[in-house]
Order: C-alpha cells, then structure tokens, then sequence
C-alpha cells in the first residue's frame, strides 16, 4: 500500500513540475512552425520600399505580392503555402534572367529569384484558405529583412504566416 501511494505522490509531483513549465513558458503560439503570425489587416496595403534593401510581403484584396530588393546579385527562394485554399493566377514582376516560379500543388508556389538590376517580384491570388505561409531563404548572403504591409512591419525569422480568416 505504502508503494502505491508513493508512486502517486510521485506522479502529482511530475504533473506540477509540467504545469509549471508550461506557465513560465507562455501560451502556446499558432499552428507549429507557423513562424511569426500577422494578421489580414497587418499585411494589407503595398509597401514604399523606397531604396531599402529587403524582401516585402503584402496583398491587395486576394492578390499577394513578394517583392525582394537588394543590390546587384542576391539570390532568394521563396515558398508560399495556403492551408486549405488554392493559389491561383500566379506571375512574375520584373522578370530577369535566373528567376523561376513552379507550381506542383494548387496550395504551394516556390520563387525563385537572382536579383541582377535591383527587384524581382511574384504576384497571385488566394481563392479562400485560413492561412498563408511564406518562407523565405536567402542562401551565401547576409539576409535582408522581411517587412510585411504597407506599414513595413519588420519580421524576425525566415517564415511569416499571415491569417486570412480574420479579413476585416
């Protein structure tokens, strides 16, 4: 009997020690992996971008734009995903030499560009869906930032995701 009640104690204890980790470390975030969360109306509006040097993210309505800007010679991949809508209607904006765009899912579109004269640009639009993933790589280089919307909201890490439910 004095056993049973020690391993009982013992896993009340283990249970307290869980809760109070969880506490300390917050709530949890959004969907794992999701990255930097915004909402529909952080990511609305096109940027100024002026001269800075960057990758810019935002939509008008349902078209989405990834513009990266830099100065001569930078390579990015980049990676969209739409969790349960589809990516359609998908170009690209000042086409240079190396830059590329595949499609193999109706959900996913990947980017790839070599800056040579300054800007390379995709566009699409999203036909429903919950939320829009986007990962940026920026492979042999220091990374430029990500801004996202007209407000150039800066983003800390390599993958934004931006909620499309919330469209207000």
């Amino acid at each position: 009997m004095k056993l049973f009640s020690n391993a009982v104690r013992g896993t009340a204890i283990a249970g307290l020690v869980v809760l109070s980790l969880a506490a300390v470390a917050g709530p949890q975030g959004p969907a794992r992996g999701a990255g930097e969360v915004f909402s529909w109306r952080d990511a609305a509006g096109r940027p100024s971008m002026r001269d800075q040097a960057g990758i810019f993210i935002w939509h008008e309505g349902n078209t989405f734009f990834v513009t990266s800007q830099s100065e001569h010679h930078k390579t990015t991949d980049v990676h969209a995903m739409l969790r349960g809508g589809r990516i359609v209607n998908v170009s690209r904006l000042h086409d240079e030499r190396g830059d590329s765009i595949s499609q193999r899912r109706d959900n996913e579109v990947n980017f790839k560009s070599q800056t040579w004269d300054g800007r390379d640009e995709m566009r699409f639009d999203v036909v429903n869906g919950d939320a829009l993933t986007v990962t940026v790589r920026q492979p042999h280089e220091r990374n430029r930032p990500i801004y996202v919307g007209g407000s150039e909201m800066r983003a800390n890490g390599e993958r934004i995701t931006i909620r499309i439910v919330d469209r207000r």
